[in-house]
């Protein structure tokens, strides 16, 4: 949307007054004008659309190459695909099969990218574990009728996947070469609340040290242990001492994701701090 919306312009300063689409059962609020969200900046096959894109080569243990570079690009999508075609797809199950071989080679890429990631991501950072999304079935007055819960499959992983792997490119570029930008930070426990969280742990037969898990790589201990655990009783007691996420223009950690940084430009036609981002980047 950056391509449309003019910095400073009337239409960003509504949108930044706005922050972001909101989502409601059975509507939204969008940040920008429907005519760009659900028009001019959505992407329909076969149609060319303006881009901020990234390159970066993953090796195959899924770990990032040095390589990282943003620019300028034409997109031009070839089909429009849905998240249970797809996942039915690669688990071999359903009709649905790809309009072409090209489509579908990407989707295997797609698949042994998210799978490279996703393993990286549990041995180095942090992977929550998957828990459906709920959709409202409302009725002509509004009422709630039914609530459906859709679970997460493969191609959902794929698409989460490829979007935290860009917004740590997006980190990492704009803290190398810029000192700044709208980053996501999580700083996990304050010495406080270290504290008491150790204390509550120690009560159920787990010890840490309550220094240890305000660092990054012993809060990503802690959280690995908490969810091999066989309920998330002890989960749901901890993350109460826990602090909350921020938004801030300075680079830090993300404890949340296990990340040394995090920021999103991923989503800039619903948040305005993406779009910031995008016109950093």
């Amino acid at each position: 949307p950056t391509a449309y919306v003019p910095e400073g312009s009337q239409l960003d300063k509504l949108a930044a007054q706005r922050a972001f689409t909101n989502y409601l059962p059975g509507f939204n609020i969008p940040m920008l004008p429907r005519e760009l969200s659900d028009d001019v900046c959505s992407l329909r096959p076969n149609v060319r659309r303006p881009a901020l894109a990234c390159r970066v080569t993953v090796a195959a243990d899924g770990s990032l190459g040095d390589d990282v570079e943003f620019f300028a690009a034409w997109i031009e999508s070839k089909a429009k695909l849905a998240y249970d075609d797809v996942s039915d797809w690669l688990e071999n199950s359903g009709s649905w099969q790809p309009e072409s071989e090209e489509i579908a080679e990407q989707i295997r890429l797609l698949h042994r990218l998210c799978l490279a990631r996703s393993e990286w991501r549990q041995t180095h950072a942090l992977v929550f574990k998957d828990r459906p999304d709920y959709r409202f079935l409302l009725g002509e007055k509004g009422e709630v009728l039914e609530i459906v819960a859709e679970p997460r499959r493969i191609a959902n992983r794929i698409v989460e996947e490829s979007m935290i792997l860009a917004n740590v490119c997006a980190a990492k570029v704009l803290r190398d070469r810029l000192g700044f930008g709208i980053y996501n930070v999580h700083a996990g426990f304050d010495a406080t609340n270290a504290e008491q969280a150790a204390a509550v742990l120690a009560n159920h037969g787990i010890t840490v040290d309550a220094q240890a898990i305000t660092t990054l790589e012993g809060f990503r201990v802690l959280r690995r242990e908490l969810d091999a655990q066989p309920t998330q009783f002890l989960d749901s007691r901890i993350r109460r001492f826990q602090t909350f996420a921020e938004i801030s223009t300075e680079p830090g950690p993300h404890f949340g994701l296990g990340l040394e940084a995090y920021a999103t430009w991923t989503s800039p036609i619903r948040k305005f701090g993406d779009m910031v981002n995008h016109r950093l980047l």
